[in-house]
């Protein structure tokens, strides 16, 4: 038996994105599926790069290995799940760790944000940092000193605080031993 596209062009099985329809014709599927039992998007057997196969819809028909092919997350370059931890590739920028795309490493000033899947900009007082605000900073800019990741000058902590040859805020021992004893 042969199946023809478009009335046209015969051929013993459809190709993807195609059905066999009831005059052996191949239809188009649904274009979220990459093939198809039918032309519903709740008809796919497999899907198109970016979504994945959720369960068939067993309510509709007890018999079917058919079920609809839903969005991945958009990290996602293809998937088995609708979560950012149900990756098989990942979109261009993004690694794969395990099952979840994340940046490689972000430029210093920045750092990864993982509800939009890119860099933002650390705090101003940052010079790199691992969250957004003052209070995530991992180094800090100028002259400032970092504590407890927060970056302070030297005139907002007072005491046991100086600007070395370096032009930087450093610690003196006074600050030393009071950090010691708040730790």
């Amino acid at each position: 038996m042969f199946n023809t596209i478009d009335g046209t062009l015969c051929t013993p099985t459809c190709p993807a994105k195609y059905y066999n329809d009831s005059n052996m014709n191949c239809a188009p599927c649904d274009p979220s599926c990459e093939t198809c039992t039918n032309y519903t998007s709740a008809d796919c057997t497999s899907c198109v790069n970016g979504s994945h196969y959720a369960s068939p819809n067993l309510n509709r028909n007890p018999n079917t290995t058919a079920g609809t092919c839903l969005p991945c997350d958009n990290s996602c370059g293809t998937c088995n799940g609708p979560n950012s931890t149900h990756c098989l590739s990942c979109k261009t920028g993004l690694i794969l760790r395990g099952s979840a795309c994340e940046l490689t490493t972000c430029m210093d000033g920045y750092y990864f944000d993982t509800v939009n899947f890119d860099c933002a900009g650390c705090d101003a007082s940052c010079a790199t940092c691992y969250g957004q605000g003052n209070g995530n900073c991992s180094s800090c800019t100028g002259n400032l000193m970092l504590l407890k990741g927060v970056c302070y000058t030297c005139a907002e902590r007072g005491i046991g605080f100086k600007i070395g040859a370096d032009g930087k805020c450093h610690g003196t021992t006074t600050f030393i031993f009071y950090c010691l004893l708040s730790a």
